[in-house]
């Protein structure tokens, strides 16, 4: 009697852990899924003489510079984010990655590739939450932590142009 007692134990052991394993699982695949990230692209191109200059300005952005035989400057941009905020935050975030600040002639060509202007974590006292603000370059805020946030471009030069770099938090690569 013992015997089947201790046999009957083992069993129900096992599957309390068996119970306990799928539950974790379940939990780890919704947060996970609640975190998932999500990437958006733009395209610009600007006309420029391939005898002009290119000062770039960038923070926590990684820029890969390629040259080529065209008059013009192409940039490509990559933003990556992990979904699960609010979507009103989102939009604002899209909204300034595709909307970045140029100023051009036909020999200067300034892009400020600076999405992130600073970001905040304070303890929201009531709910003892900790809540991140994070404000963007066109002045907008939002409540997505900056760490969730990733950007990265190659931009497509003339030969010839004239280049200056001014990167912070990020990794510049030129190549021939």
């Amino acid at each position: 009697m013992k015997l089947k007692k201790k046999k009957n134990m083992k069993i129900l052991n096992f599957y309390c852990k068996s119970i306990v394993i799928l539950l974790f699982a379940e939990l780890s695949v919704n947060t996970v899924a609640a975190q998932t990230t999500r990437k958006e692209q733009i395209t610009k191109v600007y006309a420029i003489n391939p005898t002009g200059k290119l000062q770039i300005t960038s923070a926590r952005s990684d820029i890969e510079i390629l040259m080529w035989d065209r008059n013009e400057v192409k940039v490509t941009g990559e933003l990556a984010y992990k979904d699960g905020d609010n979507r009103e935050d989102i939009d604002k975030l899209l909204n300034a990655f595709k909307n970045m600040d140029t100023k051009s002639s036909n020999d200067v060509l300034k892009l400020d590739l600076k999405l992130i202007v600073s970001a905040v974590s304070h303890n929201n006292t009531p709910s003892r939450k900790i809540v991140t603000t994070t404000i963007l370059c066109n002045g907008d805020t939002i409540s997505i932590n900056a760490i969730n946030i990733k950007t990265a471009y190659m931009i497509w030069i003339p030969e010839n142009l004239a280049i200056y770099v001014d990167s912070k938090d990020g990794k510049v690569k030129i190549e021939k």
